[in-house]
């Protein structure tokens, strides 16, 4: 098929700060963003911090068939292989985790640290242990499907409160606007159930580069 579109940004210079994709990003529209611009802001001060955009979000191509994680993959690895230098940081969050992971037990010589944020090895429905979790996962999924973008205080304000609970109200308001923007429904909500699937935990011991491993107070994963 033709080549899929990528769109990337970099900021600042200095040594290089890969941030592997996460469920949902849009390069121009993160600069505006509340919670993403003192992160660009932080990540550019002292170095070069490239972003992109995954596959049917943000300025990403939007009609894209194959969503999958390979896929996620094969975006990471072309991102990469674009960057000059011959090692970079490679910052991996939620679920980008699972990609820098992987692209580091493959590319061991291209990273020169790992940084993980808020990441996990094991997607929702993948570390499901009762019918009630995978229940959670699912209709977490489909919650996705029906309320994405959505006017109705019911849908708008679940995800807002799901994902940053602690978010002020400009926050708030911010995410709604990124639903809009960024993907829609049936887009977000195929790349939430693809990376529920996620299983990196045989693999991630075979890790030898410098890893940084950051979580939340009280999050467990």
């Amino acid at each position: 098929g033709p080549a899929l579109n990528r769109a990337v940004a970099a900021h600042g210079e200095g040594p290089v700060i890969l941030r592997a994709a996460h469920w949902l990003s849009h390069v121009d529209y993160d600069l505006e963003s509340p919670i993403w611009r003192p992160w660009v802001q932080a990540m550019s001060a002292r170095n070069r911090f490239v972003r992109y955009d995954p596959r049917g979000c943000g300025l990403s191509d939007r009609h894209v068939r194959d969503l999958s994680v390979h896929q996620w993959h094969a975006d990471l690895e072309a991102v990469a292989a674009s960057i000059d230098e011959p090692a970079f940081v490679l910052l991996g969050l939620s679920q980008g985790g699972a990609l820098a992971i992987h692209y580091a037990l493959r590319h061991p010589e291209r990273v020169s640290h790992l940084v993980l944020l808020n990441a996990y090895g094991q997607g929702g429905r993948t570390r499901a242990r009762t019918d009630t979790e995978r229940l959670e996962a699912k209709t977490l999924v489909n919650f996705v499907r029906i309320g994405w973008g959505r006017e109705n205080p019911a849908f708008c304000r679940f995800f807002p409160n799901l994902f940053i609970p602690d978010g002020t109200a400009e926050q708030h308001r911010w995410w709604g606007d990124l639903e809009r923007i960024t993907a829609s429904a049936e887009v977000a909500a195929e790349l939430l159930s693809q990376m529920q699937d996620i299983d990196m935990l045989d693999e991630a011991p075979g890790l030898r580069v410098p890893t940084l491993i950051a979580h939340c107070r009280g999050d467990m994963r």
